[in-house]
């Protein structure tokens, strides 16, 4: 590792960086493909096993599968022709060890064909188990599959002994693949040798394979820990206290979905160095791979543009991809989390009303600042056509004047104090338009744009529409009311944007609104029964407005999947406690 370890370095956070972006992006756009052609909005756990078991889905998982056992042979091939020139002092550039494994790998498969599969998967435990493990809880899809599962099976243990079982396989045939592609050989081949020498060492390989991850697993803790510390240290400096645990509530989430990536680059590193090291100390074979470098004269690509151009620019490719990629994910981070990762998301009520005047840029810059993962605005129209954040009809409640907004032009609007009423150092706080809140959450923070109906409107859903399309937050924004009629003009419009439907009481067959991708339903008529009928028909369930801690935890409880909120602190506090006692239980049913 040590040798070559910057080459190692940059080829490992390359491939994983571009490898997590792309299946990132494929995963989600396969998903909600799949989702629009079986007639749902959501994936929810009550909709899981039909929408698991469509042909569609098992032929976009079964891809999926195969995709990533290819990436993953391709990063075995690669580390183990970087680790046989550490091991003879050759210094290999990133560009080497990229081609010298592509080469290794397309003898393998050549030979192979379809054999490669099972031997992959008999590396696969040792080599991503420490991401897989944190993904199963990540995920929303593998959550939900694990969820299925636990709850299906009525003998635990016996899930519990196949795994060992197959465990104890992959560890006797582990080293069929590391032997097919140092000899250039036959997987079949390999099988026989990897039985032959795990026979012969069986005790050693197995206590050095259990020390060794024993050993990854606590120095992982130590820097999730360490993570954690600096986190925590970082909120108490430089958040207020009223928010600083709901910050760092939210920056642990990160650091555990980070910490999922780094142990599947350390685990997949350092399990390769362990298995090659048994290889060559058990077989004493060198491989088919020369002592030096291969001459890349021979190469007509490389004879003909030279061997530094040929790297430079496939560097450069590499770079370029990352760097879209990385722009990507920054920007969209806010929707990848919604659709991806498993959580109950928190939306501060309009725009963040506990800790700044309501519907302001201030509330806005608050509820980024808590790291809310969405706010909730209100959408009026003034008497000259534009788009502002406010909730009653009359501004007189916020901003002192006695009169409708419809009679208003915006000119007069803008010269008024929305935040004065609420704090004397907010006083002089503008009434903002829907342009500078779009401006200012791009990639920040979604949205939940709620069009109020007044009469006077019947024209603003194209306005609302046609401003969020301009600044392409099409997947950072819904867009709630509760005239039902908006959300079918927004659908006639844009079928791509999630709509909700604002209800205040909550009866009848919710699948039938056929507008609306999700129900936002005033807490006190949120029941179970509601919430699982909501997700049996693919829709979300939105619950308003809840500030109690017992009220969050009777939502959390039925399975709500946004709380809206005046105090998005506490919601991450009960949120945080609830999942550590969730988590306790699944252990208590896997063990029982």
């Amino acid at each position: 590792m040590n040798f070559n370890w910057k080459s190692l370095l940059l080829f490992e956070v390359g491939l994983h960086i571009a490898i997590s972006a792309t299946l990132l992006y494929l995963l989600r756009q396969g998903i909600l493909l799949l989702l629009e052609r079986q007639g749902y909005s959501y994936l929810t756990a009550e909709n899981f096993l039909d929408f698991i078991k469509n042909p569609l889905t098992i032929l976009l998982f079964g891809v999926y599968g195969i995709v990533m056992l290819f990436l993953l042979l391709f990063e075995v091939s690669v580390l183990m022709g970087c680790f046989h020139y550490s091991e003879r002092k050759v210094k290999a550039a990133v560009t080497d060890i990229v081609l010298i494994g592509s080469r290794q790998m397309e003898i393998f498969i050549r030979k192979n064909r379809l054999m490669w599969l099972p031997g992959i998967l008999t590396l696969m435990p040792f080599l991503t188990a420490h991401y897989l493990v944190r993904q199963f809880f990540n995920i929303k899809v593998l959550n939900y599959a694990i969820q299925v599962i636990v709850g299906k099976i009525e003998y635990p243990a016996v899930l519990v002994i196949l795994c060992v079982a197959l465990l104890l396989l992959c560890t006797k045939l582990f080293l069929a693949v590391p032997s097919a592609v140092m000899k250039r050989g036959r997987v079949k081949d390999g099988f026989s040798e990897s039985r032959k020498i795990t026979g012969r060492h069986y005790g050693k390989v197995l206590g050095s394979l259990l020390v060794w991850n024993i050993a990854l697993v606590v120095v992982l803790f130590g820097f999730y820990f360490l993570f954690s510390f600096l986190a925590a240290v970082y909120v108490h400096f430089t958040k207020d206290a009223a928010i600083a645990l709901g910050v760092l509530l939210k920056i642990e989430d990160w650091i555990r979905v980070g910490m999922g990536y780094v142990a599947g680059v350390v685990g997949t590193v350092c399990n390769m160095v362990l298995i090659y090291t048994v290889y060559r100390e058990t077989t004493k074979e060198c491989g088919s791979l020369p002592d030096q470098l291969p001459d890349y004269g021979k190469s007509r690509l490389f004879r003909r543009f030279g061997r530094k151009k040929v790297a430079m620019v496939l560097g450069m490719c590499v770079a370029a991809l990352e760097l879209v990629y990385g722009w990507y994910l920054v920007n969209q981070r806010v929707v990848l989390a919604d659709d991806i990762f498993v959580s109950t998301q928190v939306t501060a009520h309009r725009g963040g009303a506990r800790t700044a005047p309501e519907n302001t840029m201030s509330a806005l810059m608050n509820a980024v600042e808590e790291l809310a993962d969405y706010a909730e605005i209100d959408i009026q129209e003034t008497k000259d056509g534009q788009l502002i954040l406010l909730h009653d009809n009359s501004l007189k409640r916020t901003a002192g004047l006695n009169k409708k907004v419809w009679e208003v032009n915006y000119d007069e609007i803008r010269g008024l104090d929305a935040g004065g009423w609420f704090r004397k150092e907010f006083a002089g706080e503008p009434v903002p338009t829907l342009n500078e809140v779009l401006d200012y959450c791009k990639g920040k923070l979604n949205l939940n744009i709620e069009i109020k109906s007044n009469g006077h409107n019947e024209d603003i859903v194209p306005k609302v529409l046609e401003l969020i399309e301009e600044y392409h937050m099409e997947d950072q924004c819904i867009v709630t009311s509760m005239d039902y009629h908006f959300l079918r003009q927004v659908k006639e419009w844009n079928p791509e944007i999630t709509t909700g439907y604002i209800m205040s009481v909550a009866y009848g067959d919710v699948s039938r609104l056929e507008y609306a991708d999700l129900l936002s339903v005033k807490y006190i008529y949120v029941t179970e029964s509601m919430v699982r009928s909501a997700h049996e028909a693919g829709k979300q369930v939105h619950a308003w407005t809840v500030n109690a801690k017992g009220n969050i935890m009777r939502m959390n409880s039925m399975g709500v999947d946004n709380i809206i909120t005046d105090r998005t602190t506490l919601v991450r506090e009960v949120l945080a406690q609830e999942n550590i006692d969730t988590f306790v239980e699944l252990l208590k049913i896997a063990l029982r």
